[in-house]
């Protein structure tokens, strides 16, 4: 794919809302990652991705144990993006402990794929294994996970970890309906304590703002195309509309300034 085969797209203009009616949110997120890849490197630190880093492949349900949105980044990282309307962060949810399963596999690399930055356990300093949610469901969604992973990403080992989480209640709470849910689901297969740190240290949560044209997170992935891509506005929401409809029905796509 290319910038100009995007731009030849006959697909007229949006309306009042982000996606059109009947989109589903999994496909506008799938669609702003596709405008930083086609942004290239200007697009370093788009939501999600650390600073200086790009979008070089993106991926939609590649039969990974987290799929609904892979990113490839040009630090060789690897960005899982799990969708969610909700999530409870209970031991008893359902929808929380599946996510924290595929999590787990990834973090003991149980996965016969070779070809990506999945051949490998998960590395904190490049990784992340992404809850992604609409920015609207966040009084749904139990935030002391959010403030464990952030906790743990400042911490060394996990003997610190636990020193620090002991301080906070809610932490203490939240790490153990996590560190139950991990040893409960894959029962067979145990982490080791550096693994579960590992794992948190990756865990993040991204909120997306994509419910209407006058959303943050859509103005800001027109902008990335009128100021790297196209000419102006009215050809941006032409693009935007077409990779709304790409994301939904693509497997891979790569960065055509990656392309040899």
């Amino acid at each position: 794919m290319t910038s100009n085969s995007v731009l030849n797209s006959k697909r007229g203009a949006m309306g009042g809302s982000a996606g059109g009616a009947g989109t589903r949110f999994e496909d506008l997120v799938g669609a702003f990652y596709l405008c930083g890849l086609l942004a290239g490197s200007s697009s370093a630190g788009q939501k999600g991705l650390p600073s200086g880093v790009y979008v070089t492949r993106l991926l939609r349900q590649a039969f990974l144990p987290v799929d609904d949105i892979v990113l490839v980044t040009s630090s060789g990282g690897g960005i899982y993006l799990q969708n969610k309307r909700r999530l409870f962060a209970t031991e008893t949810n359902p929808d929380f402990k599946e996510t924290l399963s595929q999590f787990k596999q990834l973090a003991l690399n149980i996965i016969d794929e070779p070809l990506g930055p999945w051949n490998r356990a998960i590395d904190s300093q490049v990784d992340r294994l992404g809850i992604v949610v609409p920015h609207t469901a966040a009084q749904n969604l139990d935030v002391r996970i959010d403030r464990l992973a952030n906790t743990a990403r400042e911490a060394s080992d996990w003997e610190s970890f636990e020193h620090v989480v002991s301080q906070t209640e809610e932490l203490q709470e939240a790490l153990a309906t996590v560190v139950s849910v991990l040893d409960s689901v894959e029962p067979d297969v145990v982490l080791t304590e550096q693994q579960k740190l590992t794992l948190l240290q990756c865990l993040a949560l991204f909120r997306f703002d994509l419910g209407s044209s006058a959303s943050s997170d859509f103005q800001h992935a027109i902008h990335l195309l009128t100021d790297h891509v196209v000419l102006n506005a009215n050809q941006a929401i032409q693009v935007w509309t077409y990779l709304v409809n790409l994301s939904s029905q693509l497997g891979m796509v790569q960065n055509p300034r990656e392309l040899d």
